[in-house]
């Protein structure tokens, strides 16, 4: 995409096309995305494309024969920040290509975890279990810590009044004794702390099942493997891995900070006050959730937020897009580069601020109801500007040296409702409101 537009830069430096046909050509870039990957259609160059597919092919081949071929645990600890090194390196100039490269390796070393290919690290191994009850007396005020390595922790929630955790351990043969607990069991005060008693050379896994009880606080340390949480209460939500997706569903939390690398973070149904997701590498997606304050930073990594009712939204990514549906929320602020960010079927019920920030794509705003007042700044250069908004006064409508700022509010408004700011650079801007279809003339 980056080479393409470059291309069509150029040509308009040298005279080779016009304004418009420039903007046209940048335009064409954006409307043929498709698919999750967003890949283009458009090829200004298409024997170097298809080198450049063969290149990507080679490299995807490359790596997952490395994932195939993995011999041992320090190998498997290193693979995924080298994946992720990878990633970050060309991320620009694959846009969100990065981000599907990255995901389709990174779920290949997550499946390659998660089954019984993963017993290949160990070589001759052997495998333990080990169940660990404790009653709760009162959840209010309980701290719980889980630890795991190299296998995934999953979370559920029951009617019974104690934890239930099914522990399992594959370790190199000889490493253990087979008389030997590999877990340890700690209480603290109103804190209980379970981790393994070994860091090397094993694998462990944890399925916990919690009282369905509003906890003081849990946390989850990972390290190489899949967290999934489903309907956990607590005040408070640590949650951590790398290389392995992160997934909650249907949890409520008074505030929650989720962390990861080089992988993705789902939060879908979920009530949360507060809420920050930090991930490299990989998509943050936010799907039906009640969620006060949303801080979310990923790079190379497309952020999502679908049927979401906030109040301060601040999302932030590299080099991938920023899709926006059905939403209420009273500010959003939304940075990317190199993507299109998409705003679609705002709702204007509460809002206040959408900042919007891109380079080299598109920024595309649909309202849900135009009859509130506003205050809208629009910059780009070489692309167009579009404000299909009813009783607009413009303050300022500039082109010049190849770049176009809008500067609009309503009639006769002092002080709008909504102010909107929009800044792109080589593509268009749109900002309209969303068409009620008629039903009596269907």
């Amino acid at each position: 995409m980056k080479d393409e537009r470059l291309m069509i830069l150029s040509m308009l430096e040298s005279g080779k096309i016009t304004n418009e046909e420039a903007a046209k050509l940048l335009e064409a870039l954006d409307e043929n995305e498709i698919g999750e990957s967003n890949t283009y259609k458009i090829n200004l160059d298409k024997n170097k494309s298809k080198k450049s597919n063969q290149k990507n092919k080679t490299i995807y081949d490359e790596w997952e024969e490395k994932i195939e071929k993995l011999a041992n645990l320090e190998k498997l600890e290193k693979l995924g920040e080298e994946i992720g090194t990878k990633v970050g390196k060309f991320g620009e100039d694959l846009a969100e290509g990065a981000t599907v490269f990255a995901d389709k390796l990174l779920n290949k070393l997550d499946n390659f975890i998660s089954n019984d290919s993963f017993s290949n690290l160990f070589g001759s191994y052997d495998m333990k279990t080990q169940t660990i009850t404790k009653k709760i007396e009162n959840a209010a005020q309980i701290i719980l810590d889980f630890s795991a390595i190299n296998g995934q922790v999953t979370i559920k929630t029951w009617d019974e009044d104690y934890i239930k955790i099914d522990a399992e351990c594959q370790y190199k043969k000889n490493h253990i004794e087979p008389s030997n607990e590999f877990y340890d069991i700690q209480e603290n005060n109103n804190k209980i702390t379970i981790a393994p008693k070994y860091t090397k050379n094993i694998s462990t896994s944890l399925d916990i099942m919690l009282p369905n009880k509003n906890f003081e606080r849990i946390y989850i340390n990972n390290k190489n493997g899949k967290n999934t949480l489903s309907n956990v209460k607590c005040a408070n939500l640590f949650c951590e891995t790398k290389n392995s997706p992160i997934k909650l569903n249907a949890c409520t939390c008074n505030k929650a900070n989720i962390y990861n690398k080089n992988s993705k973070i789902l939060i879908n149904s979920c009530t949360i006050q507060e809420l920050e997701t930090i991930t490299t590498n990989s998509s943050i997606d936010f799907i039906q959730s009640n969620i006060g304050n949303i801080d979310a930073v990923t790079k190379n990594g497309s952020i999502l937020c679908d049927h979401i009712v906030s109040d301060v939204l601040s999302l932030l990514t590299t080099n991938s897009s920023i899709r926006l549906k059905d939403l209420d929320a009273q500010t959003i602020k939304a940075k990317t580069s190199n993507a299109k960010i998409w705003a679609n079927n705002i709702s204007t019920n509460k809002l206040k601020c959408l900042n919007l920030y891109s380079s080299n794509a598109t920024i595309n705003v649909l309202l849900e109801d135009t009859s509130k007042t506003y205050s809208i700044e629009a910059v780009t250069t070489n692309g167009n500007i579009t404000l299909d908004i009813p009783s607009l006064v413009y303050k300022n409508n500039e082109i010049k040296n190849k770049n176009m700022k809008v500067i609009a509010i309503s009639n006769d408004t002092q002080s709008p409702d909504i102010e909107i700011n929009a800044v792109t650079s080589n593509a268009s801007i749109s900002i309209s409101k969303e068409v009620e279809l008629d039903v009596k003339k269907l």
